[in-house]
Order: C-alpha cells, then sequence, then structure tokens
C-alpha cells in the first residue's frame, strides 16, 4: 500500500499535535516531543501553546 504526501504529511503533523489541541500537560506534552522540538529550545511556550488547549505560559516559568 502506498501513502500519499497528503496522508504523510497529515499524519506528521498530527504527531506533533499539530491538528488540534490536546488536553496533556505540559510536562507530557515536553515528554511526548523530545526529540521532535531539539532544534530551538529556549522558550517552549510557543510550541505548548499551539499544542495544549488553554496552556498558560505564566503558570510554568521557573
Amino acid at each position: 500500500m502506498r501513502l500519499s504526501n497528503r496522508t504523510l504529511n497529515r499524519t506528521l503533523l498530527a504527531r506533533h499535535h499539530l491538528l488540534e489541541r490536546s488536553t496533556l500537560t505540559a510536562a507530557q506534552m515536553c515528554d511526548h516531543l523530545i526529540g521532535m522540538q531539539a532544534q530551538d529550545v529556549a522558550p517552549p511556550f510557543v510550541g505548548l501553546w499551539s499544542r495544549i488547549a488553554d496552556f498558560d505560559p505564566a503558570t510554568h516559568r521557573n
């Protein structure tokens, strides 16, 4: 079976939680994305905000 480029692209977006927001916590999302987002580590909030419903960076600052 051969997958189309569209199917492959949508699968990649789903794996990165970019098709819809997730209910994972920030810690769970970071665990899931380890290695996928390692290119730009500071700050992670834009990537998390794009993926997690109701994400508030103010609650995750050091």
